[in-house]
């Protein structure tokens, strides 16, 4: 569909203008616990960026609360080698769209914005390609997983501009899928079935 294909050409330039270092929350932070106590004071801010650009280009917002510690931990110990450095979607929302072409809109979107910083992203995040492998890895779900920083004067003044966001772009069928038709439930046996 053109709209698919609007989508893969703005993943390219999301692709092209990505920030390449690792993903790890800033080495600043000296423990799990200063990495709670950083997300918390991010989230609103974080959602409230997301939710405008979201607003901005039709789109349905769904906030999230930082993620809870027991599910975080359990990723630490089984996919993260203990290191929880690497707990880069504590902070994290989903924007849904009904077509393609918004959420390549909002992709563009989340691009051009001078307090966003976008990360360098495994090709497996962008699930609408056709490459990619739902039955096997996402129990048939797709969407566009990125990372993101808040960069601005109050997060730096903070000491929060290196702290990682991730941001879910939903098309409203595989969302409404996920949230009432058991797709999240089957990943989520999927993945502690992989131990991930």
């Amino acid at each position: 569909s053109p709209g698919l294909a609007d989508l893969h050409a703005a993943w390219a330039e999301y692709c092209d203008v990505a920030v390449k270092e690792p993903k790890r929350q800033p080495n600043v932070l000296t423990d799990v616990e200063e990495l709670f106590i950083a997300c918390d004071r991010l989230n609103e801010p974080f959602l409230l960026k997301l939710r405008a650009i979201c607003d901005a280009h039709g789109g349905v917002f769904h906030r999230a609360n930082v993620k809870g510690e027991d599910r975080a931990l359990q990723k630490v110990f089984r996919s993260y080698d203990e290191y929880w450095s690497r707990l880069t979607d504590l902070n994290r929302c989903g924007l849904a769209f009904e077509r393609f072409d918004q959420i390549a809109a909002c992709l563009r979107a989340i691009i051009a914005d001078p307090e966003i910083v976008v990360l360098s992203m495994k090709k497996n995040k962008m699930r609408f390609d056709d490459a990619f492998d739902a039955t096997n890895e996402s129990g048939g779900y797709r969407d566009v997983q990125i990372s993101v920083r808040i960069d601005n004067a109050w997060t730096r003044e903070q000491g929060l501009a290196g702290i990682l966001c991730e941001v879910q772009l939903h098309q409203e069928a595989f969302y409404q899928r996920k949230t009432m038709g058991g797709g999240h439930k089957a990943y989520v046996q999927m993945r502690n079935m992989l131990g991930q």
